[in-house]
């Protein structure tokens, strides 16, 4: 995982559609994984009687700009680039 996440950036760099496509896939699931930690350490913190509302602000923040970073690839800059 640190190795794919360190190429990742790398791969950016490729002009090539496939490399654009496939890092918005890839983002997508970042953010739903993001969602899904959030809602387990929500279900930990509740049951140790923990505040959870900065946590759940903090990761649901790191979700929408995992988000935001797939929906600027869509922009028609980038994709002529990526063309």
């Amino acid at each position: 995982m640190t190795v794919a996440c360190l190429i990742a950036p790398f791969l950016m760099l490729i002009r090539h559609d496939y490399f654009r496509k496939t890092s918005q896939i890839v983002q997508f699931g970042l953010a739903i994984m993001w969602l899904h930690t959030a809602y387990h350490i929500y279900l930990i913190r509740v049951i140790h009687s923990q505040p959870w509302q900065r946590m759940a602000i903090i990761l649901g923040l790191i979700s929408a700009l995992t988000l935001l970073a797939a929906w600027v690839l869509e922009n028609q800059r980038v994709k002529a680039w990526y063309a």
